[in-house]
């Protein structure tokens, strides 16, 4: 009698620790805690990549730097750091209102109210799985354009390049634009000559003082197409200072 009492109690035991066992076996893993990022903040929502694909612009890598403020987690009053075309800062202004940070940075420092640098990536998208091609973007013409805006050669003499001009450099710069919704360029070096004496950069400066009309001289849109414009540094001696009168 006493052997099937110990029996029993071991099989009630057994019943007993089985749900405990099952509960253990598919309890969830912890979920792993935000990592901070350089700066010590603590992302609950990380600002998502920069998207163009709304400007039909794909082809494109940037960074873009936006100032904002925090109010309870959320990026607001959000201003360029440096001047940006307007369809990079259009875009990266939407991907920054997607993050949310967290209450406390990494050192236990409240985040709201604090103004912060958010750094925007545009990545050139790989395609993993074959997909139908982007359409193409309009190539435009100097001859079949016109411009509201185009700064002449003594605006650009001005973003002269200074190591070049010391040295008495002349020099050009080609880039490829692309011309945004409201006739804007965003702009890469295609090359410049001589090359490492700052011509592509202050090519680069120049662009933003070009303004494309909305359509061609034969009625196509503009905005999407693509450009490319030659910008020459022509080096002029300074004039020698007269002489004192006597």
């Amino acid at each position: 009698m006493r052997a099937k009492s110990l029996v029993l109690v071991s099989i009630l035991a057994l019943l007993l620790s089985a749900p405990a066992t099952a509960q253990q076996s598919i309890a969830p893993p912890p979920t792993p805690a935000p990592r901070p990022d350089a700066d010590g903040l603590i992302w609950e929502v990380r600002p998502p990549l920069g998207d163009l694909t709304s400007f039909q612009i794909s082809d494109y890598r940037m960074v873009v730097q936006l100032r904002c403020r925090v109010a309870n987690g959320a990026l607001v009053a959000c201003a360029q750091v440096v001047d940006t075309p307007t369809a990079f800062l259009e875009a990266a202004s939407r991907a920054a209102s997607a993050a949310r940070l967290a209450p406390l940075d990494q050192g236990g420092q409240p985040t709201d109210g604090r103004e912060i640098v958010v750094r925007i990536t545009f990545p050139i998208p790989v395609a993993i799985d074959p997909s139908p091609a982007p359409p193409t973007a309009i190539i435009l013409t100097s001859a079949n354009v016109e411009w509201l805006e185009r700064p002449d050669s003594a605006r650009i003499s001005l973003l002269y390049p200074v190591q070049a001009f010391r040295q008495g450099l002349s020099g050009q710069a080609i880039l490829d634009c692309i011309v945004d919704a409201e006739g804007r360029l965003a702009c890469l070096i295609l090359s410049e000559e001589p090359a490492g004496q700052g011509f592509g950069e202050a090519a680069i400066r120049a662009s933003r003082l070009f303004r494309m009309a909305p359509e061609t001289r034969d009625g196509r849109r503009t905005a999407g197409g693509r450009v490319r414009i030659p910008i020459r540094f022509d080096f002029t001696p300074p004039s020698a200072p007269s002489e004192p009168p006597n």
